[in-house]
């Protein structure tokens, strides 16, 4: 009778020693401390993911090892003994360094090959090699920064050189590496002095000087034509430059930002086309892919004052509502001008869009080819990567 009973009790004194040793071995508070200290740590990591803008890949990587480190951790726990004063050993009868080398190396061995099958193949970016009609421009120091942003409209204005536009100063990096990071032929640099400054003109393949001259800041129609010519091109008459003959409409139209200030300018000179373009685009912002009506009426006019405008065709894509329409449209816009980025992005867009996304891929490329320093591109090219693995 008694060793029935004790056959009885066998199994559950077994357990009940089992769970006194994990809490003499502290396995149960290694692994409470374990699961605390991951949540904490996959918050933290999360937030810094997202602030990096991190493909999603980051994310399953990150849950494979904490998830995988668990178990190590019990294990570990439970082949090592701590002290009663702090200090640590392996226990004889459970564990020994084969044992840890054994658990830790199975565990990387996991991670490593769940990374592996989650973790997309990256392949380098396409080579591209420069043709002989882009051109990046150094922005100019504070003072001039408004001058900056005439002379890359009036550079992109003739419709034969691409035009490759910055947002931030590369500092004192050196202008030739600064050419060849941006993938550019020729290069524009500056050195402002007052109300004059120092231009140079590189030749980026061939690492020199083509010119350099002395020009007032006052206008940068001189200077765009300056340098058009000492690149073989056609100049532009001032009228095509400011896209009117009403200088103060053109020096408006430059200062103007909101949908208010570039109706002001239309109440003046009903027939500025790029007064119109800027309404539409302020109205649907940077990156807006549909038109209201208010911005659909002023591109219709834009596109009436000029059949040419890449920023007119590509703001009336958007507006269509058959896909291979808005294609063709964006395609034309490019026609009009090849370096013009946001017809690139909207283009992708629409690819992405029909599940075309190694095609969208390229075009997003494209548009940071001109405008490499767009964050919101990268973030649309992330996305876009991430979205193919």
């Amino acid at each position: 009778m008694n060793n029935q009973t004790d056959k009885r009790r066998g199994p559950a004194d077994a357990l009940i020693g089992f769970f006194a040793e994990l809490k003499r071995r502290r396995v149960l508070h290694a692994g409470g401390a374990y699961i605390a200290g991951a949540w904490l740590g996959a918050e933290i990591l999360q937030f810094l993911f997202a602030e990096f803008h991190a493909p999603d890949w980051t994310y399953r990587l990150l849950a494979i090892v904490l998830v995988v480190g668990f178990p190590i951790s019990v294990i570990l726990a439970w082949a090592v003994q701590v002290r009663e004063d702090g200090t640590w050993a392996l226990d004889p009868e459970h564990g020994d360094y084969k044992t840890i080398l054994a658990t830790v190396a199975l565990g990387f061995a996991v991670t490593a090959g769940l990374a592996w099958l989650i973790i997309p193949e990256r392949t380098p970016d396409p080579p591209f090699e420069p043709s002989p009609d882009s051109i990046a421009v150094i922005p100019f120091d504070a003072p001039a920064r408004g001058f900056y942003g005439e002379l890359v409209r009036g550079l992109g204005q003739s419709g034969e050189i691409r035009v490759i536009e910055l947002t931030e100063h590369p500092g004192a990096a050196d202008p030739v590496e600064v050419g060849e990071h941006l993938r550019a032929r020729f290069l524009v640099r500056s050195r402002v002095d007052g109300e004059r400054a120092n231009i140079a003109l590189l030749d980026v393949a061939d690492d020199r000087i083509i010119q350099e001259k002395t020009h007032a800041l006052d206008s940068a129609f001189h200077l765009t034509n300056d340098l058009l010519v000492a690149l073989e091109y056609e100049p532009l008459s001032r009228e095509a430059f400011m896209g009117t003959s009403d200088v103060s409409a053109y020096e408006a139209w430059l200062a103007a930002e909101s949908a208010a200030d570039f109706e002001e300018i239309i109440a003046r000179n009903p027939d500025y086309a790029r007064a119109h373009v800027g309404l539409a685009q302020a109205l649907i912002g940077n990156y807006g892919l549909a038109l209201d009506e208010r911005a659909r009426s002023a591109v219709d006019i834009a596109l009436a004052l000029d059949a040419e405008s890449a920023d007119a065709m590509s703001l009336f894509g958007l507006g269509l509502e058959i896909r291979q329409l808005r294609i063709q449209a964006f395609e034309r816009a490019i026609e009009l001008d090849p370096g013009h980025h946001l017809s690139f992005y909207r283009y992708a867009m629409e690819m992405r869009g029909a599940g075309e996304l190694r095609v969208a891929e390229q075009l997003i490329r494209q548009a940071l080819l001109f405008a490499p320093q767009d964050r919101r591109y990268r973030e649309v090219l992330d996305e876009i990567v991430s979205e193919q693995d």
